[in-house]
């Protein structure tokens, strides 16, 4: 009586063959799952690694920066330069800022007379001499920046560097406040 009909026995055959297919997808999940693990411990290793190491540099930099600072503690030097230098890049940091409402404002002139095809000649000639001028006055202050270089200058040379340099810098942000201003009158 073992026989079993036909019907059967290819469900049978169809059960086994999905057990098998089932165990062999659980021990792979299983698998893969403990090299997971294994790898996020190795990776928390490594991240351990590398903190210790950057803890152990710094600690070892800072002894060294300490004993600098002890022995130069006695002895008081001042730049002449100083106040000069710090005019320069006063009058640097107060325009800086207003590089991002240059590019904002030759955008948006841009966008007005693109999306404006009726416009009197006049009015867009007008907007693109002011879009022309914000231009020049973003150039002129990456230019500044790149050409400023009071390190390599000779020490008797830099004072004298330096005033021309406020001069020159002053003219950049003269040409930028005034760009700003044509170019908010014509939004």
């Amino acid at each position: 009586m073992d026989v079993v009909p036909a019907s059967c026995a290819h469900r049978i055959q169809k059960l086994m063959l999905v057990s098998r297919i089932s165990g062999l997808y659980q021990r792979g999940v299983r698998h893969y799952y403990y090299l997971w693990r294994k790898f996020l411990f190795m990776k928390n290793a490594s991240l351990i690694v590398v903190v210790a190491a950057i803890c152990f540099y710094s600690c070892g930099r800072k002894s060294e920066d300490h004993s600098k600072h002890n022995q130069h503690e006695g002895s008081v030097t001042t730049d002449p330069n100083k106040p000069l230098s710090d005019s320069v890049m006063d009058v640097h940091n107060q325009v800086m800022p207003k590089m991002g409402e240059i590019i904002r404002l030759t955008e948006s002139l841009r966008d007005k007379v693109a999306k404006t095809p009726d416009m009197p000649a006049a009015k867009k000639q007008e907007i693109e001499a002011a879009i022309d001028s914000l231009d020049a006055a973003s150039e002129g202050m990456m230019d500044w920046m790149h050409k400023f270089k009071p390190e390599a200058q000779a020490d008797d040379q830099v004072r004298l560097y330096l005033k021309n340099e406020l001069v020159r810098v002053s003219t950049v942000k003269q040409r930028m406040l005034s760009a700003i201003e044509k170019g908010n009158s014509l939004q």
